[in-house]
């Protein structure tokens, strides 16, 4: 009988799990400079619209004391985000760096002393910059719709 309630126990917890929700972290190296080292890597918490979504190597808008700017995801992890300010929004898709970039980068900052984000802004696609730039692509859905005239 004893072994019964032990086995159910991790269907138990399995189900609390599935029912709770997950807090992530992304790590951002900020198109910023915040101070000597020119090192500006924060984290913030990721809104739940952004879970299934956010990926490291993906540009993204931060807050920034009083203003909003261009980062870089380094990193993605459950945790604590009591403390932490919300990312706002992505960046342009296109602009996804991979994970051997991403290390490249780190390599190159550390060996040379450069700010993290200036050399990752060397493997982005040209004319990515600091500017929101409002874009527009029709849907599967969109294209569907007849319009009268």
């Amino acid at each position: 009988m004893q072994g019964s309630i032990e086995s159910a126990t991790p269907l138990v917890d399995a189900c609390i799990l599935a029912t709770m929700t997950v807090e992530l972290i992304a790590t951002v190296a900020l198109r910023a400079n915040l101070g000597p080292t020119g090192r500006a890597v924060l984290s913030y918490r990721v809104p739940p619209p952004m879970h299934d979504l956010v990926q490291p190597g993906q540009l993204v808008w931060a807050p920034l004391r009083r203003s909003r700017v261009q980062g870089i995801v380094l990193s993605v992890e459950p945790g604590d985000t009591t403390a932490l300010r919300e990312l706002e929004d992505f960046g342009d898709p296109a602009a996804q760096l991979t994970p051997a970039g991403l290390e490249l980068a780190a390599w190159v900052a550390e060996t040379y002393r450069a700010p993290l984000y200036d050399v990752l802004g060397l493997l982005l696609p040209p004319g990515v910059g600091q500017e929101a730039d409002s874009t527009w692509r029709a849907t599967a859905e969109g294209m569907a719709i007849e319009l009268g005239s």
